[in-house]
């Protein structure tokens, strides 16, 4: 495009259908590829709300920084701030670029950080196809994510407070 945006990119972000684990019968795949210092308790909290909101899905947390020394720790935070381990995925994606784009295509939506959102990450999640909900913040690094999805068009997948994030999941 004249514009430098990819038409293919945009149309498919605008016009998602049903996930496709909705079509299998499989769990529907949050995912979370966030560094983890972005991973605070009350970030942990709202998502242990999403899931009780959907019985059926599981969080996928996805980093390379996912190593078997980080995971005891964090599966101690995740359980203390009211996630049932056993629907949460920590997974290390392959080590190149393809294997990363592949394990984020294996999931259907994107929960974004806050306060401090993702921006690459929510830039690959919607590339890869996926829906990215964002919770919008007060400050420049937690209004990353809802400055691409406005420019998309997406304004319905920014949520303005906590209970609307669990709303537009």
């Amino acid at each position: 495009a004249e514009d430098g945006i990819r038409d293919d990119l945009v149309t498919g972000v605008q016009t998602c259908a049903l996930p496709i684990s909705c079509l299998s019968g499989a769990p529907l795949r949050l995912l979370a590829p966030h560094q983890l210092f972005k991973l605070n308790a009350p970030l942990l909290r709202l998502w242990a709300e999403v899931l009780r909101q959907l019985p059926d899905a599981e969080l996928v947390l996805l980093r390379s920084s996912l190593t078997p020394a980080n995971q005891a720790p964090l599966a101690q935070r995740l359980r203390q701030c009211g996630l049932d381990l056993s629907r949460v995925r920590m997974e290390r994606p392959p080590g190149d670029e393809h294997g990363y784009l592949e394990a984020i295509a294996r999931c259907d939506l994107m929960l974004d950080a806050w306060p401090h959102n993702g921006h690459t990450t929510a830039c690959e999640a919607l590339w890869m196809g996926l829906p990215v909900i964002t919770l919008q913040g007060d400050r420049p690094c937690g209004r990353l994510a809802a400055s691409v999805l406005s420019a998309l068009g997406r304004r319905d997948w920014i949520a303005r407070d906590e209970r609307a994030y669990v709303q537009t999941v």
